[in-house]
């Protein structure tokens, strides 16, 4: 064998033996997707529900992991509290369900606590006056007035007590829901939501805002401590901007479509962190260096051995 083909086969060596060992290990995205929950997973209020096409969080998760159609299952359900969705999910026929999906999203308690907030105080709520001739001066102080009225039905001792056991209970179902989806789909990534304040950022409802978060932050606490699940913080992604992610000034809790794009971004992040990109891409350019380098020796090494 000639000098310049030994050569040649040492090149070729030297560069599959090094490209072969260029792993880079990519974030586990789900595969099959099971949406479990209530009507922040349904998409309610979105354009579109109606006819079932509402481009909400989910559906956003579902476009940005190619999931197909065939792999992907929305069982949420509109007004679906803690109890409702741990009876469900302990029914008999669905023991076999969960298993089939790699990945399984879910929202709760929205239901338990801030609905019954609202129905609590929408008598109260009176956010522009009767004529809109006014200067914005007096629809704030009209906001501000109802806010006030409802803050004081809500500190009313029955009402607070009420609240407090609706936690008590969400933290107790939370915890068996997890536990039961566990031993359901041991193999089965689990993602919950913390549960967003509506009134956070909203002018004049600061002791609104105050007030729900007694509740949520044991709530939030629960969801956050729970082991073996993967919590995506969508509470501080609200924070301060509940007029601009959803539609509280109708007195209405669920996000608009800038907050599920917010909801999906944050989700999709958590899965596929930036920084995991980021860190691929230097390691890759650092890979091409060193290969680079490595076929420049093999190159000065043929010339070398040819002359």
């Amino acid at each position: 064998m000639s000098k310049k083909l030994a050569s040649f086969f040492i090149t070729i060596m030297i560069f599959i033996n090094f490209s072969s060992s260029i792993v880079f290990s990519e974030p586990a995205v789900p595969k099959r997707m099971l949406i479990l929950g209530d009507s922040i997973s349904t998409g309610y209020g979105l354009e579109g529900y109606a006819e079932n096409k509402a481009n909400g969080y989910a559906q956003r998760l579902k476009n940005a992991f190619n999931i197909k159609d065939s792999d992907y299952l929305n069982l949420a359900r509109d007004g679906l509290d803690s109890s409702q969705l741990l009876e469900f999910i302990k029914k008999p026929e669905n023991k076999d369900l969960f298993k089939k999906y790699d990945s399984i999203f879910i929202t709760i308690g929205g239901n338990d606590v801030l609905n019954r907030m609202v129905s609590e105080i929408d008598d109260f709520y009176n956010y522009l006056p009767e004529s809109l001739d006014g200067d914005i001066e007096s629809v704030l102080d009209n906001l501000k007035k109802s806010a006030d009225k409802m803050a004081a039905h809500l500190n009313e001792e029955k009402v607070k007590k009420g609240f407090q056991n609706q936690t008590d209970l969400f933290i107790k179902n939370f915890t068996e829901i997890i536990s039961e989806l566990k031993k359901l789909a041991p193999d089965s990534s689990i993602y919950v939501q913390t549960i967003f304040n509506p009134f956070s950022g909203v002018y004049g409802f600061e002791k609104i805002e105050s007030y729900g978060d007694v509740y949520l932050n044991q709530m939030n606490s629960a969801i956050k401590n729970t082991k073996g699940i993967k919590v995506a913080d969508i509470y501080s992604a609200f924070k301060g901007k509940g007029l601009f992610l959803t539609n509280i000034l109708s007195m209405d809790i669920h996000p608009n479509a800038q907050g599920h794009y917010k909801i999906s971004t944050e989700i999709y992040n958590m899965i596929v962190p930036p920084e995991k990109n980021a860190s691929n891409s230097i390691k890759a350019k650092k890979t091409s260096e060193k290969l680079a380098m490595s076929l420049k020796i093999s190159v000065e090494y043929i010339e070398k051995i040819s002359n």
